[in-house]
């Protein structure tokens, strides 16, 4: 585990479960959009950027069946602020994605808490 002086950042290795985890509590729990990614795709791309950090290419990620997409679940978090005035607005300040490996052409960890990734 690694985590910021501040800790508002962690990253988490787990190389026998082959799960990596990393969370950016200033920007997810923050009142703002800011470094929000906009959409699913723009989420996708981030973590596979992290991953070729790490030495992961994407061929190495699992697919969907008989597709070339990743099999990939994706996370929104959406925060609600009421004003003294009795109004309020939502918007998102989390976005995650969650992907599974493959190896050796065989893909793993498709199921994430009992939900097969689409």
């Amino acid at each position: 585990m690694y985590r910021s002086a501040d800790g508002n950042r962690e990253l988490y290795i787990f190389p026998n479960l082959g799960w990596i985890y990393y969370d950016d509590a200033a920007v997810s729990s923050s009142h703002t959009t800011n470094g929000v990614p906009k959409a699913e795709s723009e989420t996708l791309d981030l973590a596979i950027g992290y991953l070729k950090q790490f030495g992961i290419d994407r061929s190495q990620l699992a697919t969907k069946p008989q597709s070339a997409d990743l099999a990939a679940s994706y996370i929104v978090g959406k925060l609600t602020v009421f004003d003294t005035n009795k109004t309020h607005f939502t918007f998102v300040n989390l976005r995650g994605v969650m992907v599974a490996r493959k190896i050796d052409g065989v893909d793993f960890g498709q199921r994430v808490r009992g939900t097969v990734l689409t």
